[in-house]
């Protein structure tokens, strides 16, 4: 691609989408700027989150400060909350968005809005009958008069901002649903921002981990709301209505939804109980042995997903208007740019690996070179991965994505705890290597490789425009 190509690529300027050409440059100029704006959202929220730890770490007690850090762990559960709706709604609109039917997207806004609305008032309700029943902090384990004063507080504080933001991030999952992912991510990175500022002023004037845990998990609030007054202030043809709720168009968005939540946790139980079987096989000691190299390898697989997640949106919307070509051109690009960068990457960290964890956590005894080559080589394959889930997502095949995903889930725990048990932590890799690609690629692959090397790439779960 020449450097006017690229110029065009990356223009603000809309191309005319009239001819199958114009879409193309369209689609193209859209992953790219969503990618990039991704990139710089990422660095301000890894940024935001270090600069917070110092922060809090010299603000609290030592036992504040594992409260919060345990309290701020609970987001990885609370991800599931929504019940996969975040996700049943982007993919819905990415599919009707391509037949220019705007009664249709606001059909789906509607009742996502509706659906999610109602989840959230159903968590809180729940959360608040449940809240005295639990001794905080003994669940906690914190011993301190003044932490254990706070501890129910605190987690209820944390509790109430996540559930309360449900229906307001939903407009994020609009957004990318329409290929407009970049004017999400620029919230985003105004979130964490907010989250940083918050928390700064509260340390400033000497608030209590309550109010702390309030100010860094509810400002973000602020700006999702922004985004979502101006996001329907300028698409008010799309913006919902009490009258376009259905209770088909409910179900089928919580059909799909579901799906994504058993695919979602299924992933999370693949790759979540890592540190537990170490633990368990090898003993506390190995788990940092494995989870520093591991943490600093997982750049590769992020890398690929920031570049690779627009394609979803972009997928569903050429196969509705039938450009199949370009749906084959962009699924080879993405498998070829999936390929080289996670195998580049991980060659350059495999090599400065030594320095980067030197300087990165000095007290590291480090690794053996064999362990790391593994874990580079799992985090390769994963990436590759990311190239055929997108692609699926886009043609709406889900079933066939949580069916392995749990077939997956149970082989890998299991396959890993006994290599751990038998060959120590290459084990840990080499289980995940296996059951990954056998088990979830090898299907999927020749589920892509079938699809497209047909007259077209045509999902029945999309139609094409005439």
């Amino acid at each position: 691609m020449g450097l006017r190509a690229c110029l065009r690529t990356v223009s603000l300027t809309p191309h005319d989408i009239s001819t199958s050409q114009g879409r193309a440059l369209e689609r193209r100029r859209k992953i790219v700027l969503t990618s990039v704006v991704s990139v710089g959202a990422r660095v301000v929220s890894v940024g935001a989150g270090l600069i917070s730890v110092p922060l809090t770490f010299r603000y609290l007690s030592l036992e504040n400060f594992g409260m919060w850090v345990v309290i701020s762990s609970l987001m990885g559960v609370l991800q599931f909350a929504d019940l996969g709706l975040g996700n049943g709604v982007k993919s819905s609109i990415a599919k009707a968005s391509a037949v220019d039917d705007a009664a249709e997207v606001r059909t789906i806004v509607s009742n996502g809005y509706g659906l999610l609305t109602g989840v959230s008032i159903l968590l809180i309700a729940v959360f608040l009958l449940a809240y005295p029943l639990v001794g905080w902090a003994a669940l906690l384990n914190v011993s301190s008069p003044d932490a254990a004063a706070e501890a129910g507080s605190a987690v209820r504080a944390f509790v109430l901002c996540l559930l309360a933001g449900l229906p307001l991030a939903a407009v994020a999952n609009i957004q990318i649903g329409l290929q407009q992912g970049y004017q999400a991510a620029l919230w985003k990175g105004a979130e964490s921002l907010c989250s940083l500022a918050a928390i700064a002023v509260a340390i400033l004037f000497h608030a209590s981990i309550t109010e702390l845990v309030i100010c860094y998990f509810g400002a973000p609030l602020v700006p999702c709301a922004l985004n979502t007054v101006i996001f329907f202030y300028r698409n008010k043809a799309i913006m919902p209505k009490a009258s376009d709720l259905a209770p088909s168009v409910a179900a089928g968005l919580l059909s799909t939804g579901l799906l994504f939540l058993i695919l979602q946790v299924a992933v999370a139980v693949t790759f979540s109980l890592d540190a537990l079987l170490i633990s368990h096989a090898l003993g506390p000691t190995a788990v940092a042995q494995y989870a520093i190299p591991d943490k600093m390898l997982s750049v590769i697989p992020a890398v690929v997903s920031i570049a690779l997640s627009p394609l979803w949106p972009a997928y569903s919307e050429a196969i509705a208007r039938n450009d199949t070509d370009w749906v084959r051109s962009a699924f080879n690009a993405s498998l070829f740019f999936a390929a080289l960068v996670s195998v580049g990457l991980g060659a350059v960290l495999l090599v400065l690996h030594p320095a980067i964890l030197s300087i990165w956590v000095p007290s590291y005894s480090g690794a053996s070179y064999l362990l790391i080559m593994l874990i580079a080589a799992w985090r390769c394959v994963e990436a590759i991965g990311y190239a055929l889930s997108m692609y699926l997502n886009g043609v709406q095949v889900f079933t066939l994505q949580a069916s392995v995903a749990v077939i997956t889930s149970v082989v890998a725990v299991g396959l890993k705890y006994v290599l751990l048990t038998r060959i120590g932590l290459p084990g840990l890799p080499i289980g995940m290597i296996g059951s990954y690609a056998g088990l979830t690629l090898l299907p999927c692959g020749i589920w892509v490789l079938l699809r497209l090397s047909g007259r077209n790439a045509l999902s029945p779960g999309l139609r094409a425009v005439p």
